[in-house]
């Protein structure tokens, strides 16, 4: 027994040299603003923000009607912050919306969406925002409705080479419908990502793409229609820290050490 607990400390002082310990992180960010939005051929009338909602790893900020939903903001103070934070040394997630003019095709209208998460050692970290606004088009004459707005957007992943999953992406949306049908739809920006353990870096632009213009057309009979603006951001991180090469030596040393001890006992 007194070479058995020698051998284990023999062992033991091995595992300690050995490398590969390390700490895992996943970071992801999604961020989308449209700006200088306008229509032509047609008249917008009642708006309605049916869904401005922020959801962020178990915490919800669901306000229906609103123009402004509160961040949902886990270990962080942001609020209607729409840009990158970045990785940090400790876990945060942050999901927020903003409509900032009542009337988002008056040629000014701006809108802005962010989902970002970090984590480090082993959790999980997701955000969503969502805006969607719902008008009425009213078509006077059969013709050409033309939308013209730009688009800031950022999307990004990171996760560092010891292990770890993340995911992000944004999607925008314009759709025209008359009695529950669509007839139109538009989807200028739909982008994803989604990386593995060890994928050190899989990203859109290392700066905000800024003012990048959208321009689309479409042909209406006159009469009134349904008009649908939707922005999504959504991402997820899940890390999760590696069992050390020390951890595996020590259990089979340890093993070995039991099988020889069994057998003198034998």
């Amino acid at each position: 027994m007194r070479r058995l607990a020698q051998g284990i400390a023999a062992a033991l002082a091995m595992a300690a040299v050995v490398p590969g310990t390390a700490s895992a992180a996943v970071y992801a960010v999604s961020v989308t603003g449209i700006t200088n939005f306008d229509l032509e051929g047609g008249t917008v009338s009642g708006w309605t923000f049916s869904q401005n909602m922020a959801l962020n790893d178990g915490q919800v900020d669901a306000n229906g009607a609103l123009m402004d939903a509160a961040p949902a903001c886990i270990n962080c103070s942001y609020d209607n912050d729409f840009f990158r934070h970045g990785p940090a040394a400790s876990n945060f997630s942050y999901g927020d919306t903003q409509i900032v003019s009542s009337d988002i095709t008056g040629g000014a209208g701006e809108a802005y969406a962010i989902a970002e998460t970090n984590v480090t050692g082993t959790s999980m970290g997701s955000a969503l925002a969502t805006n969607s606004m719902t008008a009425l088009l009213d078509v006077a004459t059969t013709g050409t409705v033309s939308f013209s707005f730009d688009v800031l957007s950022y999307l990004r992943v990171l996760s560092s080479a010891y292990g770890g999953n993340g995911f992000a992406s944004m999607d925008v949306t314009i759709s025209i419908s008359q009695d529950g049908t669509q007839v139109w739809n538009y989807a200028p920006l739909a982008l994803n990502r989604n990386i593995g353990p060890g994928d050190q870096i899989i990203s859109i632009g290392d700066t905000p793409f800024t003012g990048t213009p959208f321009t689309s057309s479409t042909d209406l009979g006159a009469g009134e229609y349904s008009l649908a603006i939707s922005m999504k951001q959504e991402v997820t991180a899940i890390s999760e820290v590696p069992v050390p090469a020390a951890v595996w030596l020590l259990g089979s040393g340890l093993l070995g050490l039991v099988a020889v001890a069994r057998r003198r006992v034998a």
